[in-house]
């Protein structure tokens, strides 16, 4: 019926694009909330505008770099309308009904997270980080976190939710060996993990700043390939498969197969690699859909003029 979506550029960041796409338009109301009039947000019939890092304050912990320390955010600048999401998402909880499954605001579950440390968020801003105290060899005394206790080289855990409990090699979900039959029609093998350091998934491409240092959408390709098909550095590649097409350009390397493209995420209109990417198999136990050892076929395009990312790409 409808969709509420925060953080996410869900027409461009996932996979099987033509889908999405098609589902997203058969919704009766959506709402969107971020930073950019992005092409999902573009969709919507309300966009509310998000406030950045730089506009809000925040609690950050992150386990992915460091899980023994807390850090004070302080907001540094308020401008317009721009709100923060937690701000946003009670409000709408009171609308609905919901408050007393929510907080008042932000501040106020700042307070509930900083609690067990014994101070209040504002008392927190002027500490500004503060840390876990590391504790070493912790397993002696608890164990480890698997329903053994012990380190599982087999995993109950998996064999319980009947996923395989030791790691196997299994053919990739398309390969010539997996489809004998699709090799002449699709000859070559798409990766679509080209990561450019100035970007984040489907962030930070309206910055032109970041566009200046890399403006195009490419797919890297091997020389020898590429003369095959009489593509040069920076000419447009079609890039096939039986889910759909996308358009990026060239960048000629020795470091990769012969056999193998490799493009990179997160652009929009035709230079959008999820364009391409199935949904007709998915990982065990993680639900994921295959983004690598996809079968395609290349073909050289042409560039209409314009912005790669709007669609002109031919």
């Amino acid at each position: 019926k409808a969709a509420l979506i925060f953080g996410s550029n869900a027409l461009i960041s996932y996979s099987n694009t033509p889908r999405v796409e098609e589902a997203m338009q058969k919704l009766e109301f959506i709402a969107v909330c971020d930073l950019f009039m992005t092409p999902t947000a573009q969709m919507a019939d309300i966009v509310l505008p998000a406030s950045s890092w730089l506009e809000r304050d925040n609690l950050i912990s992150s386990f992915q770099v460091c899980p023994t320390y807390t850090i004070a955010q302080r907001k540094a600048v308020g401008l317009a309308e721009a709100r923060s999401d937690v701000d946003i998402v009670c409000d709408l909880a009171r609308k609905l009904g919901l408050a007393d499954h929510f907080w008042n605001d932000a501040g106020e579950l700042y307070d509930f997270l900083i609690k067990p440390t014994g101070l209040t968020f504002e008392e927190f801003k002027e500490e500004k980080r503060i840390f876990a105290p590391l504790v070493y060899r912790q397993f002696e005394k608890t164990g480890f976190n698997t329903p053994s206790g012990k380190v599982e080289l087999y995993s109950s855990l998996l064999e319980k939710n009947h996923c395989s409990p030791l790691p196997a090699y299994t053919e990739p979900f398309e390969s010539p060996a997996a489809a004998p039959d699709r090799p002449n029609e699709y000859p070559y093998i798409l990766t679509t993990g080209w990561r450019l350091p100035v970007y984040r998934h489907t962030e930070n491409r309206e910055n032109p700043l970041l566009r200046e240092i890399h403006p195009r959408p490419g797919v890297l390709i091997h020389p020898d390939t590429a003369a095959r098909l009489d593509i040069s550095e920076g000419d447009p590649i079609i890039i096939e498969t039986a889910t759909g097409n996308a358009t990026l350009f060239a960048v000629l390397t020795l470091g990769i197969h012969p056999d193998v493209v490799q493009a990179t995420p997160g652009w929009s209109g035709k230079a959008n690699i999820n364009r391409v990417i199935p949904w007709n198999r998915f990982a065990e136990g993680i639900g994921s859909v295959p983004m690598r050892g996809v079968l395609c076929r290349l073909e050289k395009g042409s560039i209409d003029g314009g912005d790669p990312q709007e669609g002109t790409l031919q």
